[in-house]
């Protein structure tokens, strides 16, 4: 943090890594045990989810970090398992 002149407090990391996590947890599904119904439902709930992360991601490389902050803690309480 010093060395670059950017202040990083141990919140934006945490907003970095539970992007990080959350995007990968939309693009792994399994459908074992799961109807074509329930597939197709699961599908179409992780590119909503993704298209939210997305936005996210644009705002945090905006600097709109309050609003991106907003965004993951929606998709961690509505979209993650």
């Amino acid at each position: 943090q010093e060395y670059t002149g950017v202040e990083y407090t141990p919140e934006d990391l945490q907003m970095a890594q539970d992007l990080y996590l959350l995007r990968k947890s939309t693009t792994t599904t399994t459908t074992e045990g799961r109807t074509t119904k329930d597939e197709t439902e699961a599908r179409n709930t992780n590119t909503i989810a993704k298209k939210f992360l997305d936005r996210a991601y644009t705002l945090i490389k905006q600097g709109k970090t309050t609003r991106a902050k907003l965004i993951i803690e929606a998709v961690k309480r509505f979209y993650n398992n």
